[in-house]
Parts: structure tokens; sequence; C-alpha cells
């Protein structure tokens, strides 16, 4: 059991190992009070209301021996603490904290490429724009976030679904090795022939096991892809669902195409992102659904059926109706289309926690909603997860539900590593104990999906 925290002596005792950790060839581990943090810190997205939280210290270590240092001067102090990466999470701890220690990992954000074996080493703390450009050069990409702001590590340890997922499969599957750094200051190597338990716990089993300071990723053949964004009005919401499906039906099997779809019904307007990951000259036949659609200008996971696709369209709108009455909210419902190729990988890899079902198409289901009042929190997150249970409820009610929740897209509340099935979980716990048998990261750390 830990003792009571004393942030003092956390600061004191750390920087006493940050002296004793300075390199004279490299800057030294720099931590501070929260109000004189690292000048050059990054601030999370000003959206993600996590970002608002104020840490009593800020650690920003360069090294997988400086997080060390950290975690080894955590479990003496006992005290509470947060890791972050891109900061994209909007839970609230998942990557800040109220009062306790933030562990920035963003000076962690090395970025090597190997021609010969055709991987990357690449640094927790990067965010995948770096990381993109960085491959560019090399024709080559990764299977990373589908925006450039979203941190490495929280998106591959929460699984990853990325433009190329189709072709490729989900991110975690596609780590070969990890650099994990445990509550006792152990540095590990994690990968099919080392630490394989680990290696599996870490595809999907989030911060649960230690810090990871470093991914080793295969990459994939780019160079130029056709696509884009097209905007309808939210009148044809009805015909976008029905393109979906046909497209999920007739056209996923194009291991090229990827489509991303929000329905912005608070503003009147759906957004459809295609991406072709090859150079062609017109619009492929995987998007003819869409083609024929005029346009202008102006998470819980169901098996694909037409009809359950018009279900989530109506629910949708319905709660989209519900929070229009609080001050400047709106609902973005996110259709995610997954294919069979896309969950298949894992088995080629040592498998993953996440317990997904083998061989069907299926449609992850988003509810991001944004609201500008901290009075209308509580009933804004209320209808949003009425209609997400309502959603559940009718496909269940169909045949159709699905118990996986994608960690990526998850609120703080939902059970997350639950809905990966008992076995998972508990093969989960049992890594757990193994690598952190005080349980650091299941008390101390504030973010995350627990066990």
């Amino acid at each position: 059991m830990f003792s009571k925290p004393s942030l003092t002596t956390f600061f004191l005792l750390l920087s006493s190992r940050a002296f004793q950790l300075a390199d004279p060839e490299a800057n030294a581990l720099r931590l501070s009070p929260a109000k004189t943090a690292c000048s050059d810190l990054r601030i999370a997205d000003s959206g993600d209301h996590s970002s608002w939280a104020t840490p009593e210290c800020i650690v920003c270590p360069r090294s997988a021996a400086q997080v060390a240092s950290v975690l080894q001067t955590i479990t003496a102090t006992g005290a509470p603490f947060a890791i972050r990466s891109g900061g994209h999470s909007p839970n609230l701890g998942w990557s800040n904290i109220e009062g306790g220690v933030l562990i920035d990992l963003s000076r962690i954000n090395e970025i090597t490429y190997n021609p010969l074996s055709t991987n990357v080493v690449v640094g927790t703390g990067n965010r995948w724009g770096a990381v993109y450009s960085a491959l560019e050069a090399h024709g080559r990409t990764a299977v990373g976030g589908r925006v450039s702001p979203v941190g490495v590590g929280g998106f591959l340890l929460g699984g990853g679904l990325s433009h190329v997922s189709n072709e490729y499969g989900l991110g975690c599957d596609n780590v070969v090795d990890y650099e994990v750094v445990l509550a006792n200051g152990t540095i590990v190597n994690a990968n099919t022939n080392s630490h394989s338990e680990l290696y599996w716990a870490l595809k999907g089993g989030t911060s649960n096991f230690g810090v990871i300071t470093r991914f080793t990723l295969k990459t994939v053949p780019m160079s130029k892809i056709w696509g884009g964004v097209i905007t309808y009005n939210a009148t044809q919401a009805e015909a976008v669902i029905d393109a979906i499906y046909t497209y999920q039906t007739e056209h996923i099997s194009d291991l090229k195409s990827a489509i991303s779809v929000q329905f912005i019904l608070g503003a009147g307007v759906v957004l459809v992102t295609l991406m072709y990951a090859q150079s062609i000259s017109s619009s492929p036949v995987a998007f003819a659904p869409f083609d024929s659609l005029p346009y202008n200008f102006y998470t819980t996971t169901v098996d694909m059926h037409k009809d359950m696709y018009q279900d989530i369209l109506s629910i949708a709108t319905d709660t989209s109706e519900k929070i229009a009455k609080y001050q400047g909210a709106a609902l973005i419902f996110v259709a995610q289309t997954i294919s069979p190729t896309m969950t298949a990988g894992s088995a080629k890899t040592g498998g993953n926690a996440l317990g997904l079902p083998q061989n069907t198409n299926m449609m992850w289901v988003n509810f991001a909603a944004a609201w500008e009042l901290p009075a209308d929190d509580d009933a804004v997150a209320k209808a949003c997860k009425y209609g997400i249970q309502k959603i559940s409820r009718t496909a269940r009610a169909k045949g159709l539900s699905r118990d996986y929740l994608f960690m990526n897209d998850a609120g703080e509340d939902q059970d997350v590593l639950g809905s990966y099935g008992s076995e998972n979980r508990a093969g989960l716990r049992k890594v757990a104990r193994e690598v952190d048998p005080e349980g650091v990261f299941q008390i101390l750390e504030t973010g995350g999906f627990k066990l």
C-alpha cells in the first residue's frame, strides 16, 4: 500500500535523480511546478476539457532512463500521476491531472526509419503528422491516426483505426516492438520473442502495464493517394446511410478504399471522407454509392444491416434534437465501417487483447458532442449515453449487437476492457499482476481504462 503522497517530497527526490541522470552531451530531465512549466511544453487541443486541469508538477523526460527515474520516485512517494502522449483524449484526467504529477512525453520524439527492415522507431511523444512527414521521403507510411494531431501512444495502445486499416489492419497489429518502462523502473522490450504476454496485452490494454517510450512499427508503401471530403446537406442523411451500406456490402473488399462519415446533425451537414491509397485519375468504383448523390458546400458496435443503419440515424437525429436546447450544443455521429480484413491481421502477430469477432462486417458508432456551458455537462452527457444505449438495445433486439467497445472513441465511464470478453480481461489482469505487482498503474495513475 502506498503512503500518503507528498508532492514536495516527490519534487525534491526527482530533482536529485534528474541531477544524477544528467548527461554532458544531453539535456537533463526537466521538471517544474505547473505554473512555470517547461517553456516549450505542448498544450493539448483547447477543445479537450482534460487540458484545463492544473497539475502540481510537470515532468518532461527525454529518455526511457529518465522515465524510469520518474516512476521510481512516484512509487516511493505515492504521488498520483497522469501520462500524456498527444493529449487528444477528451476524457477528464486521461492526459492531465488536477494537483498531481503530469508526465509529458513530448520530448521523446525520435523518428528513425530503417530502409533494410522498412520498420520505423517512433518515440511515444510524437503526433502522427510528424511521423507521416518523416516517412514520406521514403515512399512509406505507417498505420496511424486519421487526424495528424493525434498522439502516437494513445492511438496504438487503444487499437488504432487508420485510413489504411482496410488493407493492413489495426494500428496495434502493426507494432513490432514496444519499449516499456515498468513501475519499478525496469526497462524491457516486448515483442513476439521477449515478454510476449506483455506484447499481447499492450495491443489494446492501454496504459495498465507501464510507460511505453518507443514503438517499432511496420511501414507500408505509399506514394500518392486519391481522396477528399464531400459535404452533403443533412436532408440527404438517409441516402448517405444507404450509400454506406452499399459500400460495405459491395465495395469494401477493395482494400485500397476507406471511408469515414460524420453526421453533424445540429449544423445540418454530413461530411464524407473518402480515401483511396493509390494514385488514380478519377473516383474509383468503390465510391460509386457516394458519387450518385448530389452534394454542396454549405461509441457502440453493431453488425451490418440496412434497417439497423437507418435506426442508428434516427436515434442520432433524436439525440441531436434533445441536446439542441443547450447553448452551443451540437452532436456529431460518426459511422466507421469495419471489414473482416481489418481484424484478421492480428493472428499473424501473436493476436491482440481486443476480442474482436473475425470475418464480420461491422459499424463502429461514435457520438461526439460539444457544448458551451459547464452547467450543461451532465444533461448533454446523459442524452448522449441514452442515445448510444438505445442503439445497443435496438441492435440486440435484432440480433445484431456486439459487446466490443472501441477504446479510442469510448467515454470514461464505459467498460471497454470488459467488452473484450472475460477471458481476455483475465489475461490482461494476469499480465498486470506480473509486471506491476504493487498496482502503481491501477492506483496512482488517474487516466485510462482500469482492469
